[in-house]
């Protein structure tokens, strides 16, 4: 099977890339298509410009309907989650039955004992852990309209 042949047959441009030095990362492309859908759909297909000099760069291609578009968005969401976590912006929900060892992992992932743990449960009620530029314990007791301020000692009570 002659691919060159083929290709130029169905209009497809045809590169042979030269190798960039590993220190000047060069990513940019015109018209970069995919030939084996060229070559099994056996007409013209639609390309893409890149320019990504100097970046970090993944090229996802695939058939249609190959999951591409569904793997970005989790990227995007996953890239998002990132810059949530950079920058101490991020919710983590620890659930379970009783005596599963949430508060035990909370004090792992702080390393800090802060919640209490023992044989018998001991955390009763929902507990949000925050980060700040001061420790403190603040109460928000369901029947009352102003928080609580405490020592963070008190809090296995």
């Amino acid at each position: 099977m002659n691919l060159l042949g083929k290709i130029t047959a169905l209009e497809g441009p045809v590169t042979f890339p030269i190798p960039a030095k590993k220190d000047n990362p060069i990513y940019s492309f015109t018209v970069l298509y995919d030939a084996c859908l060229a070559l099994t759909r056996n007409h013209k297909v639609a390309g893409n410009n890149i320019t990504a000099d100097n970046k970090n760069l993944v090229i996802i291609t695939g058939a249609n309907q190959g999951g591409k578009s569904t793997f970005l968005l989790a990227e995007r969401q996953l890239d998002d989650m990132m810059v949530k976590l950079a920058e101490d912006r991020f919710t983590l929900a620890v659930l379970g039955r009783l005596k599963r060892g949430k508060s035990s992992l909370m004090n792992a992932i702080t390393g800090r004992e802060l919640l209490p743990t023992g044989v018998m449960p001991t955390t009763s009620a929902i507990t949000v852990l925050r980060c700040g530029p001061k420790e403190r314990l603040i109460i928000n007791r369901e029947n009352s309209i102003f928080p609580e301020e405490l020592p963070v000692s008190s809090l296995a009570e």
